[in-house]
Order: structure tokens, then C-alpha cells, then sequence
């Protein structure tokens, strides 16, 4: 009786042993299973973010490259402008002398604003060069630099315009 008491007990014992072990197995199953699916969320996350990081250079990048087009754009419809008012001034009669001098000092800063927006552009292409984006994006990109490189030479058009009839309403005054 003994025999079969203890025989019992010792069963017992390896059976709770046996139930511990599987209850701590289960739980280091279930804690690294937490582990696994915790690090897999946070590596997606990761891309997510990243992915959020380039969209948002890339749209911040455009924008500035718009906004800098449609300045460049209207910058020469003030030039154009300006040109139209000394036509206006070639055909409407004699030469005034200090109509020229503000004319002329207008040619000067309209000269600044260009080198200031030639200069502009040749930052973003530098900016340009350390870009990282798909091709689509860089192909979009691209194409606004062409925009802007057509804005660059209707300025330059504009410009020249703009001081060859300075220059007609110079000659009026030694008509005059």
C-alpha cells in the first residue's frame, strides 16, 4: 500500500510538473507570437511612414516648383505690361524726360528680379540632383523644369522688348 501511495504521488508530482512546464511552454508561445506580430506592425508602419515621407517631399518639392513658375509667369506679364506703357508713350507724343528715368530705373530692377529668379531655378536644380523619387515622379518633375526653363527665355524675350522700345522712346527725344 505503501508502494502504490507513493506510486501515486509520484504521479501526481510528474503530472503537475508536466502541466507547469506546458502551461510556461504556452505562455513563452504566446508572448513570442505577441513579439513576432508587434515587430511585423512595426516594420509596416516603418514602410508606411517612409512612403508617407517621400509623398510629402515630393508634393512639398512640386509645390515650391509651381509657386515658382507662376512667379516667373506673372513677373512677365509685369514686364509685358510695363513694355505696353512705353509703346503707349512712343505713339502718344513727346518725350518726357523723366517719364524715361523711371522707365528706365524700372528696366534695372525688373534685371534684378530676373537674376534673382535665374538664380532660383538653378537652386532647384541643384536641389534636383538629390533627389530620390520613382520615375514617374522624377519624370514629373522633369517636365515642370522644362516649364520653367520656357518661363526663363519668355522673361528674356520680355526684357529685350521691353529696353529696345525704352530705347524708340529715347530716340523720340532726340527727335524732339
Amino acid at each position: 500500500m505503501k508502494r502504490l501511495l507513493l506510486l501515486a504521488l509520484i504521479t501526481v508530482i510528474g503530472v503537475i510538473k508536466i502541466s507547469a512546464q506546458e502551461i510556461d511552454m504556452s505562455q513563452e508561445n504566446s508572448t513570442s507570437a505577441r513579439i513576432e506580430k508587434l515587430s511585423q506592425e512595426v516594420v509596416e508602419l516603418s514602410q508606411k511612414l517612409e512612403k508617407l515621407q517621400e509623398d510629402y517631399e515630393y508634393l512639398a518639392f512640386i509645390y515650391d516648383l509651381e509657386s515658382l513658375l507662376n512667379k516667373m509667369k506673372t513677373f512677365n506679364n509685369e514686364v509685358k505690361v510695363e513694355t505696353n506703357e512705353i509703346v503707349v508713350l512712343c505713339y502718344n507724343g513727346s518725350f518726357d524726360i523723366d517719364q524715361y528715368l523711371l522707365k528706365d530705373d524700372t528696366y534695372e530692377h525688373f534685371q534684378d528680379m530676373y537674376e534673382l529668379y535665374l538664380y532660383k531655378k538653378d537652386d532647384f536644380v541643384k536641389q534636383k540632383s538629390n533627389l530620390i523619387f520613382s520615375s514617374e515622379k522624377l519624370s514629373h518633375i522633369n517636365s515642370l523644369y522644362k516649364f520653367l526653363d520656357v518661363a526663363q527665355l519668355q522673361i528674356a524675350h520680355s526684357l529685350k522688348a521691353y529696353k529696345a522700345y525704352l530705347n524708340v522712346y529715347k530716340q523720340k527725344s532726340e527727335l524732339y
